[in-house]
């Protein structure tokens, strides 16, 4: 209890006994602000593609992960 309210310092010890529901605590007490830097390939994947036409199977290829074999 004295962890999470070191944390979270807008919530008072009254409201953690008697307002706050075991699943909000939870919540509340899982870290969301920390940055996980992606390397080089990961990066390039998580680059998204928009296909302007659907029906064109070239732009297939242009999502970044070869799909169909090059001839």
């Amino acid at each position: 209890m004295m962890d999470f309210l070191k944390a979270n310092p807008h919530v008072t010890r009254e409201d953690y006994m008697w307002k706050w529901t075991i699943p909000q605590i939870r919540i509340a007490s899982m870290d969301y602000t920390h940055i996980v830097y992606l390397d080089e390939e990961s990066a390039k994947m998580a680059n998204a593609v928009t296909i302007d036409d659907a029906d064109d199977v070239l732009n297939i290829q242009n999502l970044g992960i070869p799909i169909i074999g090059n001839k």
